[in-house]
């Protein structure tokens, strides 16, 4: 979508128009409608759109928040250049008998935790994942065959460091070290190392010189890393999930079809063996007494692996599937991809007042001009179109003035023309690989259906006339005809913004109609 292109021009009254009150947000859009006839003041909405609200949920579903922030510095928008932090958010809703690393952070198992906080030297991996064992507080009694047998095993320092400690595996073991750990001292010792490294220079020797620089980048990885949890008021525990949060019923349906069949969402599925493995392994927990340790290990992991399923299937290889050999579709298949929510949802959806057409060569027309067909620009400013009327008593209603307009009558294509005089329009042409993709033009209105175009604009839209087509989009309040008309008219935008060479040069088909 054009979204990143408008980020590229700071655009953000545009960029928000879109995103808003002329696309999903209901109320904005019936506010803006009002507005724009009677001519009062376009304000922007305080609250959110629906597809954003949508997107909140399901983060939230995901253990994730959203947290909004203000950048205090000058930026060159006339608004308040502002952000969003993505944030790990406490328990909720569904309470577990045993702890799940959080798949969303690289904690599978435990040796991401190891290469972004440090390898602490006491502790060591002894079986396969899902074990990483931390010892403390065995062999507290005195047992006359032990005693003897220690020796062979251990040091007497590491006989004592070892009794001091306890056995905590998986989950629980990331948890609690996380917990322990101190971020402000983490980030002090990182940066006494650091600057230890730097002090050093070259060794002389091209390996040990790539590894002291690795290690830099890791330490520096590290503090940056603690620095995010200080300023967000984020535990590093939280990674570890103990309690799962829901997704709302309405948001994972169960429809009923031709039939009296019941279709679900993948994600009740993955729920419902969630609770299923977590049940049993509350029942094993019950009979502890009873039950193998090995038994309540292999049920904690597979619990382990119904949580990954969820927050993202095939994240451990083969992904899950259902009867039909179909892949379950996780929250992560939900957000992301081409069709997730992001793209699709939040940057590919429909605005009003914007249409499409062809272009073809205006072959009058100046650099920052284009020619829009009347059929289009009547649609597009239809709602000024009709404000006009009635401030010149043309019409005494907007139903009186709708039929003004469908019939065509003379004096509406005065109004259109004054309308649209002083109004800028977007074009746009997808895809839209960089900024200059969508730039801004002052319309005219042209005889026919296909949108006019200067040819040296092309380039910059990477477009010929063959039979492209181009987007128009229309801005509404005062502060995006602003910014489109200071920051996006195409005779603004003469040079190439990656290597800065000159964009608007001429195409092939006019040097060969020179000729």
């Amino acid at each position: 979508m054009e979204v990143w292109a408008l980020e590229g021009f700071g655009v953000a009254h545009i960029l928000q128009e879109m995103l808003t009150y002329k696309s999903d947000h209901i109320r904005a859009r019936q506010e803006v409608l009002g507005a724009t006839i009677i001519g009062g003041r376009v304000s922007n909405p305080e609250d959110a759109p629906e597809s954003f609200r949508l997107l909140v949920r399901e983060l939230r579903s995901l253990a994730l928040e959203l947290n909004h922030f203000l950048l205090k510095k000058k930026t060159r928008n006339f608004v308040n250049n502002a952000g969003w932090n993505l944030l790990i958010l406490g328990y909720e809703d569904i309470k577990w008998d045993t702890s799940n690393s959080h798949v969303q952070f690289g904690l599978r198992n435990c040796h991401p935790i190891q290469s972004d906080w440090g390898a602490p030297g006491s502790d060591m991996p002894i079986a396969k994942k899902p074990t990483f064992l931390r010892l403390r507080g065995l062999f507290e009694y005195e047992i006359q065959s032990r005693k003897y047998s220690i020796p062979l095993f251990f040091t007497t320092q590491g006989f004592e460091a070892f009794r001091n400690r306890e056995i905590s595996t998986g989950a629980g073991a990331i948890r609690e070290q996380l917990a322990d750990s101190d971020l402000r001292i983490i980030t002090g010792n990182s940066l006494v190392e650091w600057k230890e490294l730097g002090e050093e220079g070259s060794t002389g020797n091209e390996w040990e010189d790539r590894k002291i620089r690795r290690r830099k980048d890791f330490l520096v990885r590290r503090m940056e890393l603690a620095k995010h949890f200080i300023r967000t008021n984020v535990e590093p525990e939280w990674m570890v999930l103990c309690l799962l949060p829901v997704l709302p019923p309405e948001l994972r349906p169960i429809i009923q079809i031709d039939g009296g069949k019941l279709m679900s969402s993948d994600i009740n599925e993955l729920y419902r063996r969630v609770i299923y493995r977590n049940n049993t392994l509350t029942d094993l927990l019950a009979t502890s007494r009873s039950t193998p340790g090995e038994l309540v290990m292999c049920q904690e992991k597979l619990v382990q692996e119904a949580v990954d399923t969820l927050l993202d299937n095939g994240i451990r290889g083969q992904p899950m599937r259902d009867g039909h050999n179909k892949v379950y579709k996780s929250f992560s298949d939900v957000i992301e991809g081409k069709e997730g929510r992001f793209r699709e949802t939040l940057l590919g959806k429909r605005v009003d007042y914007s249409g499409r057409s062809v272009i073809v060569v205006g072959p009058s027309l100046s650099l920052h001009q284009c020619g829009l067909p009347r059929e289009i620009a009547i649609e597009l400013f239809q709602t000024f179109v009709i404000r006009g009327l009635i401030r010149q008593h043309v019409a005494s209603n907007i139903g009186i003035a709708k039929s003004k307009i469908r019939e065509k009558e003379p004096i509406v294509w005065e109004i259109l023309q004054e309308v649209m005089r002083g109004h800028p329009v977007l074009l746009n042409r997808a895809p839209t690989l960089h900024r200059l993709g969508i730039q801004a033009f002052q319309p005219f209105l042209v005889e026919g259906r296909a949108i006019c175009l200067h040819p040296l604009v092309c380039k910059g839209f990477n477009a010929d006339f063959d039979g492209d087509q181009m987007a128009v989009h229309v801005p509404l309040s005062l502060e995006a005809q602003a910014e489109a008309r200071l920051l996006m008219f195409s005779h603004m935008n003469l040079l190439s913004p990656a290597i800065g060479d000159p964009i608007s040069i001429e195409i092939e088909e006019r040097k060969f109609s020179n000729h």
